[in-house]
């Protein structure tokens, strides 16, 4: 858990790290969210330390969990994911509440969905920038050099317990390729919190087919007119913020009308 504005005395918002392992997207957003909110950035385990062996969704999910407990959050709870932070925001929700906590609101950030057979072939619903292929030198040159190169550090990071390296990218690979495998093989249960998934520009239907069906309370798609990348970026960040605060505000407000415990 870092704290990204632990001042404000009205509900926690915990921020999950998307691939990269890092919060830097949690600022961005903490950025245009009045300060009546704390918010904590959730950071991927081994961010800064000896990088962890490959673990599932639920048991990097328990981890958060215990921390974010440790916070003593009061006033209700906001759990916001991004990307494939999303799977980890969901299954902290599914944990939290199997333990009796109220979860207020569970955000979701352009998560994409964790594969089932009936998707197979389908495009996922994730709108990323395109990316041109690499002129045939480049990819010689990652095909037999980098990528090797970058394989045999990672795994002498982990055998040894040494921190990951930031250049080339290595760091980011790791937790990309960690996350993904646990992402593919976790099979996500209905949550009882109130949905919000901020989708990327036409991707709404597919969330609303996926997330939105495990949603036993209330659910929204909004859509954010950009894509995957740019929605954490200025200026779409700033109506991604606006959305996420006005989804809480209504949610609280609805959740002390009937006497729920936010």
């Amino acid at each position: 858990m870092v704290p990204v504005d632990p001042e404000g005395e009205g509900p926690s918002i915990f921020m999950v790290h998307g691939a990269d392992g890092g919060i830097d997207y949690a600022r961005s957003v903490a950025r245009y969210l009045p300060g009546r909110f704390r918010v904590w950035g959730v950071r991927m385990d081994g961010y800064d330390g000896a990088p962890p062996p490959t673990r599932t969704i639920p048991e990097l999910a328990s981890k958060y969990v215990e921390e974010l407990l440790d916070t003593g959050p009061e006033g209700g709870m906001v759990i916001v994911g991004y990307s494939i932070g999303g799977t980890l925001a969901f299954e902290m929700v599914r944990q939290l509440e199997s333990a009796g906590h109220e979860v207020a609101l569970l955000a979701l950030i352009d998560s994409r969905f964790p594969p089932r057979p009936e998707d197979k072939g389908a495009t996922p619903a994730v709108a990323a920038l395109p990316r041109s292929p690499h002129p045939p030198l480049k990819r010689l040159w990652r095909r037999w050099f980098s990528l090797p190169i970058k394989r045999s550090v990672t795994n002498i990071c982990v055998r040894t317990g040494r921190r990951l390296p930031r250049f080339w990218g290595i760091r980011t690979r790791y937790f990309w390729r960690m996350l993904a495998a646990s992402r593919d093989a976790y099979r996500p249960e209905p949550v009882a919190a109130t949905m919000l998934v901020l989708a990327a520009e036409g991707t709404s239907k597919t969330h609303e087919k996926t997330w939105m069906s495990l949603a036993s309370g209330q659910g929204e798609v909004v859509e954010i007119p950009t894509d995957h990348l740019d929605m954490i970026r200025e200026p779409y960040v700033q109506e991604l913020s606006h959305v996420l605060h006005q989804t809480v505000v209504s949610t609280l407000e609805h959740g002390t009308r009937d006497g729920a415990r936010v």
